[in-house]
């Protein structure tokens, strides 16, 4: 599987240094707040755990909305290329959890020199967990679709969308066999806003 990575994260690198070796470009850094789908069957997992283990539990609580920064350096030519973390997910109450993915992405502005332009990406992802119950992760792909504002100024703004669709394995104690695990999307759908610098 690191295998898979390593060739993605190289052609990821190729494609845009080969194909525009002379274009000028600039970083940005969108940073925002996304919610995310998945995290809700995290949360409900956690506490079904907590209650099947303990008899006094309170519960497992936790919002679907993180923090994401996602920077990407954009050619000339619309093509950027970039990485990302989050949106992270923290449960709290009488049981520990911490997700944050982590991506790297390619990804097209279709009007790069436009003050407004719909852009696309897609690439990788994989879980950075931690916590009770936690048993292992792989990776999936991620994609998304969004719409940037106001890029003729000096902060943007950016509506997106898109799925994530790498998973982790909980362990699930609702069931006779201790050792079983229920994978889950912890992100999976996302709608994020962001800022642009």
């Amino acid at each position: 599987m690191n295998r898979l990575v390593l060739r993605f994260v190289l052609i990821a690198i190729m494609i845009p240094a080969v194909s525009y070796p002379a274009a000028a470009g600039e970083w940005r850094i969108p940073f925002g707040v996304a919610y995310v789908s998945g995290a809700t069957e995290v949360f409900d997992q956690l506490e079904d755990n907590v209650r099947a283990e303990y008899s006094d539990v309170e519960t497992a609580e936790g919002l679907p909305v993180g923090l994401t920064v996602q920077p990407y350096y954009e050619f000339d030519s619309g093509v950027g290329l970039g990485f990302g973390v989050g949106p992270f997910t923290y449960v709290f109450g009488d049981v520990d959890y911490f997700g944050a993915p982590v991506n790297v992405c390619l990804r097209y502005a279709f009007m790069p020199k436009a003050s407004a332009t719909p852009y696309v990406r897609v690439g990788a992802s994989l879980q950075l967990v931690n916590g009770d119950y936690v048993e292992d992760r792989s990776i999936g792909a991620v994609g998304a679709l969004g719409l940037e504002l106001m890029r003729d100024r000096g902060v943007s703004l950016a509506i997106e969308a898109g799925y994530d669709s790498s998973t982790i394995d909980l362990l699930d104690l609702t069931t006779a066999d201790p050792n079983d695990t229920e994978e889950i999307e912890p992100v999976g759908f996302m709608l994020s806003i962001l800022a642009v610098f």
